[in-house]
């Protein structure tokens, strides 16, 4: 029987059968792999977990909490942002008020004043901006090809395909992970038989099965050699 939640760090059964077949074709698992393929399991059974970390981790930068930008911060920064005189600031700012209903107004000036509010040195928002900006590396997919979705089409695609309201799409989730949504449920309908699929569990069956091809991949690259 298959296990519900993530119990104790026990071996997912997904996991167990896939490392078995592995072995009895002979792959080496090693217990890299193992820990690999156990995580990536329980994403796929407990979608919630996705769900809950869609607007992303936030770091903590002295009295101020930096966020992964939403649509909306993205763009005050492209539109706004990057021209300010202190570019590193501007970013931290939109990172800071990235889920804000009053930052598409925000000016430089605002940018300037926050800054004078935040109780921490230069390097400790560096560092901050830069441990926000590490999340953006997403499990590891099977490549794929296609055209990029602009920025301004994201909302309304979201909120076509998955409902809500545009405003909820462009400030409450990390563009990321918005990105992610658009782009798997494109795949969902080109796939047959994949409609019903939610994206998380879509986007950590693939990042499951990618797992499990790396390691037969490098038992044929050893063979070869």
């Amino acid at each position: 029987m298959r296990q519900a939640a993530n119990d104790g760090g026990r071996l997912n059964d997904k996991a167990e059968e896939a490392i078995n077949s592995l072995r009895s074709q002979g792959c080496v698992v090693t217990d890299a792999d193992v820990c690999r393929l156990n995580a990536l399991a329980w994403r796929v059974e407990s979608p919630h977990i996705m769900r809950e970390l869609s607007r992303g981790r936030p770091v903590q930068c002295g009295n101020v909490w930096l966020w992964p930008r939403s649509m909306s911060a993205c763009a005050w920064f492209e539109d706004v942002g990057c021209r300010c005189k202190d570019t590193e600031l501007a970013l931290g700012y939109a990172m800071a008020h990235s889920h804000s209903d009053t930052l598409p107004t925000a000016t430089s000036k605002d940018v300037v004043r926050w800054g004078r509010t935040v109780m921490a040195t230069r390097q400790q928002l560096r560092i901050a901006i830069a441990e926000v900006l590490a999340q953006h590396k997403l499990d590891e997919q099977p490549p794929t090809r296609g055209d990029a979705i602009s920025l301004g089409d994201l909302s309304a695609v979201l909120v076509a395909s998955c409902g809500g309201k545009p405003d909820d799409w462009e400030r409450l989730v990390s563009l990321e992970y918005a990105r992610e949504m658009v782009t798997t449920h494109i795949a969902q309908q080109a796939a047959d038989g994949k409609r019903g699929l939610s994206p998380e569990v879509a986007r950590a069956e693939r990042a499951f099965g990618w797992a499990i091809a790396k390691i037969r991949k490098r038992k044929k690259g050893a063979t070869n050699g």
